[in-house]
C-alpha cells in the first residue's frame, strides 16, 4: 500500500523534530563541557591554594570532598579508551 499524503507529512515532522532534538542535544554537550572546564578550574584554583598552605584545615578539607565529588560525576560515564 502507498504512502499516503497524511504518512509523508508524519514522517517530515518526526524528521524535523529528531533534527530539533540533535540540536538540543549538541547544545546541551557543549554546555556541560563548558560547565566542566569551569568548575575544574576552579577546583584547581583550590587545590593550588591548599597546596600553598593559603587555607585552614577545614577549607583543605572541604576542596578535598569536593574533588571526590567531582571524581565521582566523572566516574559516571566510563573514558573513552585510548587508540
Amino acid at each position: 500500500m502507498p504512502a499516503t499524503r497524511y504518512d509523508i507529512e508524519r514522517l517530515e515532522i518526526k524528521i524535523m523534530n529528531q533534527a530539533e532534538e540533535l540540536a538540543a542535544l549538541k547544545s546541551l554537550t557543549t554546555q556541560l563541557g563548558k560547565a566542566n572546564d569551569e568548575i575544574q578550574a576552579k577546583i584547581k584554583a583550590l587545590q593550588d591554594a591548599v597546596t600553598n598552605g593559603e587555607v585552614s584545615p577545614e577549607i583543605a578539607a572541604a576542596v578535598a570532598d569536593l574533588t571526590a565529588a567531582g571524581q565521582k560525576l566523572d566516574d559516571i560515564v566510563p573514558d573513552a579508551p585510548t587508540p
